[in-house]
């Protein structure tokens, strides 16, 4: 189970915002290759807090700066890397073999790259358009201790 932790920003009607600090999050700071690994340096190139819109269960009781825990399980996590990774490639070898088939070399080049754009975009759009179909919404519980 992923589970990451925030504090809620915002309450609505059956929802909650939830702000996570990511610099925390990724566990890059007690780590001692944070130097030497990819996953640190992109890490440390993205914006440092990450506000997610997380549906409510009637039977929790959410305020205003309660710290919360967010958590997806582990086959849910498989399923969306599996989309993230293979989907972007697929398009990629597709676009390149199409480009390469109509228009030749240069333009196998460059509709290798569109596509591999278009993919990704396609992806974000579908994940926040779906989350409900592909159940990859996160599920929210109070935090028994606080951090900050």
């Amino acid at each position: 189970m992923q589970e990451e932790h925030g504090y809620v920003v915002e309450v609505g009607q059956g929802w909650a915002l939830v702000r996570i600090d990511r610099q925390s999050a990724n566990g890059c700071s007690g780590c001692q290759h944070q130097k030497g690994c990819g996953v640190g340096l992109l890490g440390f190139t993205s914006s440092r807090t990450q506000e997610i819109k997380v549906p409510l269960h009637q039977a929790l009781k959410i305020d205003l700066g309660d710290h919360v825990r967010l958590s997806v399980s582990q086959p849910t996590m498989l399923r969306l890397q599996c989309l993230l990774y293979t989907v972007p490639l697929m398009a990629f070898i597709l676009g390149a073999s199409v480009g390469q088939v109509i228009w030749g070399e240069r333009m196998a080049v460059l509709m290798a790259v569109l596509s591999l754009g278009f993919s990704y975009y396609g992806l974000k759009i579908a994940i926040n358009k779906f989350a409900w179909v592909m159940q990859c919404v996160p599920s929210l519980s109070k935090a028994c201790d606080s951090k900050d």
